[in-house]
């Protein structure tokens, strides 16, 4: 037929379309290729930060999805257990972490969630604590 439908699936991206239309005589025209892109939900994942001691570290999340809500979790270094976090702007798309010795090789990811209930999780950015 003139129009094809695929259902979405992530495992699309990157795939290739294209369609050869036959007329009576068998003389073929094919198109021009459409190349499927899925809208990726985190735009700009957390980077990590090597932050000097006593300043403020900041860890940034960026989504393509409207009406959502944040949550960072951290989890502390040598452990694989995350925890809700508890710093400024935890609930926001950017968080703010002093920076005390004691932060060293912390990780930090964010739940991003959308309006319809579906949610993401960013990649973990991990926070080095430097004396100067």
């Amino acid at each position: 037929t003139a129009t094809v439908k695929v259902p979405v699936a992530n495992w699309r991206d990157g795939q290739k379309y294209r369609c050869v239309v036959t007329n009576g005589d068998g003389e073929q025209l094919i198109s021009e290729t459409a190349v499927v892109t899925m809208q990726k939900p985190i735009k700009v994942q957390p980077v990590s930060v090597e932050a000097v001691k006593g300043t403020t570290a900041e860890f940034t999340v960026e989504t393509s999805w409207d009406n959502v809500t944040y949550q960072w979790e951290y989890c502390n270094a040598n452990s694989n257990k995350w925890r809700t976090s508890s710093m400024e702007g935890n609930d926001t798309a950017t968080i703010k972490v002093p920076a005390g010795s004691w932060r060293n090789g912390q990780k930090y990811r964010c739940v991003i969630t959308g309006a319809d209930g579906r949610s993401v999780t960013s990649e973990a950015a991990t926070l080095t604590v430097t004396d100067k």
